[in-house]
């Protein structure tokens, strides 16, 4: 019998890393739909900063920031017992860095398509 183990990785990873994406990407297009500041197009240059990475720059660029004497890694390892370079949760921090991007731009692509006229009328009935 074949051993299982990576695809239960895959999926779980999937999983877990949809739902973070999904729920990131509709806040943060949400946030950057009503903020007017002047550093707007800095913080969106940055969201999309993994689009045009190389994938081997990305995942160099995370294992500098995860390495194990930052202080963020150390308290995820001690206090936490979460282990985050070669694991599953590296997998997963990974593959929502990688994906976040496509999918803000999606939904702030379909928030600005919506009729303010009928955002308008929809506060006017209440909503």
């Amino acid at each position: 019998m074949p051993d299982l183990t990576p695809l239960w990785i895959s999926i779980k990873v999937t999983i877990i890393s949809t739902i973070i994406v999904c729920i990131l990407g509709i806040i943060l297009a949400k946030l950057m739909l009503s903020y007017k500041g002047k550093l707007k197009p800095v913080v969106e240059s940055i969201i999309m900063l993994p689009i045009v990475l190389p994938p081997t720059v990305m995942g160099f660029i995370l294992l500098i920031v995860f390495g194990k004497n930052k202080f963020f890694v150390q308290f995820l390892s001690d206090v936490l017992h979460i282990n985050v370079i070669f694991t599953w949760v590296g997998a997963v921090i990974a593959a929502v860095i990688v994906s976040l991007p496509l999918m803000y731009q999606h939904v702030m692509n379909g928030f600005q398509s919506i009729n303010p006229k009928m955002l308008n009328s929809a506060r006017t009935m209440g909503a």
